[in-house]
């Protein structure tokens, strides 16, 4: 079997938000745990191919060290921060840390870049089943399939952005939702790593695959109107990039 890979460098042109909770039992029950059920269920209902079917498994593996990443930020806030309300504060969402301290991604934030870029790119094609790009499900299938990415973690060029004692400088936002009593505003706070934040990863594709370095390149694209972390509809998180086959 041979394999192709690639070098991808992501680079920020606006900052990005956290997205993981400053609560390690949040991020544990809700995210982790709603993601493997998600996928365990519409793999069993939906027999076609989509995005679900052949997703890489959440182990219990990868989840201790996502929490292990977690707590490091909890203690770094902890020695930082003074005030108790501010420690407190379920509402914050953080990134992971990597063994320098510095902000760091899970790769299934890639993973799902691709699978949203096939998502809106293919709905502006002709669709024709089985054929790359031209059909979501089976593109999305194709990623999961024949993409694996080196890194489990996919650390930051950049630190998050501090005031003048060092502490996390928040981007804080209004969110409005309607719910049963009615609308309802709540206030979002996030970590945010500045642009020029860079990341580094590899790629390794399947020789032959569909999803080749002209279709690679063609998803990246889409970072520069969606990318990654939290408020992406706000352009948070966009990114240039440059893929360099090895």
């Amino acid at each position: 079997m041979k394999l192709n890979k690639f070098k991808v460098k992501i680079t920020l042109l606006r900052s990005m938000l956290g997205t993981n909770p400053s609560d390690p039992d949040i991020h544990e029950t809700h995210v982790i745990e709603k993601e493997k059920r998600l996928i365990k269920e519409r793999s069993k209902l939906e027999k076609q191919v989509n995005k679900y079917l052949d997703a890489k498994a959440i182990t219990d593996e990868r989840k201790q060290a996502e929490l292990e990443r977690l707590q490091a930020r909890i203690e770094e806030i902890n020695e930082i921060v003074g005030d108790e309300e501010e420690r407190n504060d379920k509402g914050v969402t953080v990134f992971f840390r990597d063994e320098n301290g510095m902000p760091c991604i899970g790769d299934h934030m890639i993973y799902g870049f691709l699978k949203a870029a096939a998502d809106a790119l293919g709905k502006t094609k002709p669709q024709k089943k089985g054929v790359v790009m031209h059909s979501v499900g089976y593109t999305q299938s194709l990623i999961n399939q024949h993409i694996s990415i080196e890194e489990e973690f996919i650390s930051c060029s950049k630190d998050i952005q501090r005031d003048e004692k060092g502490q996390a400088k928040y981007f804080v936002r209004s969110l409005r939702a309607m719910t049963a009593q009615g609308p309802r505003v709540s206030i979002a706070k996030s970590e945010c790593i500045p642009a020029g934040g860079e990341f580094e990863f590899t790629l390794t594709v399947l020789d032959n695959s569909q999803v080749d370095e002209d279709v690679l390149r063609e998803l990246f694209d889409y970072g520069e109107i969606v990318g990654l972390g939290q408020w992406r509809n706000a352009k948070h998180g966009t990114f240039k990039y440059e893929l360099q086959a090895l």
